[in-house]
């Protein structure tokens, strides 16, 4: 698979992120469905339970370890994602954790397109941020 940055606009030199990306030669595509610090939990009407209520920096490792997972599961690593979208309820709060991002995605040594996006709510109140990711290889 080759990779060709597209940077046409100067901003986004200094960031862990291209603002496009030519992927050639990929033969398989893995669509990663939002990723969050959840859990099974039977006492919530939705099932569903957040381990760290307000605490965007446990939930967004968590989240991107979950993003880990998920590549793993189908034989691919970071190193194959092509894009990367954080949804979240509090921007300044993820933007202030933006560096634990960057560490991640460099670790892979790729820096795919990133869009955050700011949302009134998540699937569960106490939910914060999501990872949302495709992948191809």
């Amino acid at each position: 698979m080759k990779r060709t940055p597209v940077n046409p606009l100067d901003w986004s030199a200094a960031l862990p992120m291209s603002q496009g990306e030519l992927i050639e030669g990929a033969s398989r595509r893995l669509r990663i469905a939002g990723q969050g610090e959840l859990w099974e939990d039977p006492d919530d009407p939705a099932g569903l339970g957040v381990g760290c209520p307000g605490d965007m920096a446990r939930q967004l490792e968590a989240a991107l370890s979950n993003v880990d997972a998920v590549l793993s599961a189908a034989g691919m690593a970071r190193r194959h994602l092509v894009q990367v979208r954080l949804l979240t309820t509090d921007m300044r709060a993820l933007l202030a954790e933006a560096d634990a991002y960057a560490a991640w995605i460099a670790e892979a040594g790729v820096a795919p397109p990133l869009t955050l996006i700011g949302v009134a709510a998540l699937v569960h109140p106490d939910l914060m941020v999501m990872v949302e990711a495709e992948a191809e290889a």
